[in-house]
Order: C-alpha cells, then structure tokens, then sequence
C-alpha cells in the first residue's frame, strides 16, 4: 500500500478582542481569557494546568506522515513550579507532549513526554537550557519562546523531535517503539501555567 501524505495548516495568533472567551473553535479547560492578543491563564496556582484543543480533520497515521505543532510561550513569573507544553493526539487523555519547565531556581528544562489515560511518562529530557532561551536582561521571564514537536510516523516506531528557538535543529529527539501511538492525531493543543500565544 502507498504511502499517503496528508498537509494541513492551522495557525491562530489570538489577534482578536480581549473576552473572557477564546473562541476560534477552542475548548477549553481552565481558567483563560484573551488580552491583548495573548491568551493568559487567570489566577495565581501554579498548579492549575489549562488546555485548548483543535482538531485536525484527515490526519492520516500512515507510515512517513509528519505532523509538526508549535507555539509561542512566556512565562512571567516563576513563585511556583510554571510549565508550558504542547501536545498532540488521538483523544484528549492519549498522546505526545513538549513540555518547559521553569522550577523556582531559575534552572529550565525541556521535556517530550507521553501520555496515557491522562498520566504522564517522560520519555526522554534536557536540563539546564537557559542558553537556548531568548533572554532580556539576562532572564528569559516573560520574553516569548518558540516551542515546536515534529512526530513522524516510521516502521516499528514513532520519530519525536523537539524544538526550542532553533527549528533546524532539535533539541531532543527520541523513538518510540513500545506501543507508539500511530493513530489518527485529530487534536492538539496546548497546556500552560502562564501566558501562551501563536499555535500552528
């Protein structure tokens, strides 16, 4: 059978009025709210960990298909563990995310994780990356960060590569050959604990 190659292309920059909302055919869980033009998570919990997702009609799981995710994140304060991931999926509990963390010393790491029945496995990981952070004043505090996850469908395996504001060269790579998740990837989305904006 031949291999099919579907592309598709989505991209929202939340340019819109600030609403309590974020419309756009996002659902949401958690507490957002678009101003000025950034989506921000309300409140202080550092805990409180929000996702939208965005379905993808016709993403075929054959073998060579590629699917790339990315956003723009920015954290503005780190009182709290803050995290911000990207993530794609069969269903809304299963898949492939990206993760930053920021801890409350200042140290970042990068995370591709996969998820199962809503919990977490962390497949391979980075610490210490604030070099690849773009920084003002020598913090990377609320400066926006690119973060993309390339998943590529292979015989025996599922390719994850990991990008951090460098789209030519992951940051991290991995395969993953127990149980790869080769099914049609209909949502994405993101997950934040601060303020994130530009998915596509």
């Amino acid at each position: 059978m031949a291999d099919r190659k579907t592309e598709r292309f989505f991209e929202d920059s939340f340019n819109r009025a600030d609403s309590t909302l974020v419309g756009n055919g996002w659902t949401t869980n958690g507490n957002l709210q678009i101003k000025d033009n950034v989506v921000r998570q309300t409140g202080s919990s550092g805990l409180a960990i929000a996702r939208i997702e965005q379905t993808i009609a016709d993403v075929a799981p054959g073998i060579g298909n590629e699917l790339q995710i990315g956003a723009l994140f920015a954290v503005t304060n780190v009182s709290t563990e803050r995290t911000a991931s990207i993530w794609v999926g069969p269903v809304s509990d299963a898949g492939y995310a990206l993760k930053a963390v920021y801890a409350t010393d200042s140290t970042v790491s990068l995370k591709i994780v996969k998820q199962n029945n809503g919990t977490d496995a962390d497949l391979i990981a980075v610490t210490g990356i604030q070099a690849e952070l773009e920084q003002d004043s020598s913090s990377p505090l609320s400066v926006f960060q690119r973060m993309a996850l390339r998943v590529r469908h292979e015989e025996g395996g599922t390719i994850l590569e990991a990008y951090l504001n460098d789209e030519e060269r992951p940051r991290l790579t991995y395969t993953d050959r127990k149980h790869p998740v080769h099914q049609q990837l209909d949502l994405f989305g993101f997950r934040f604990r601060s303020e994130e904006r530009r998915v596509g």
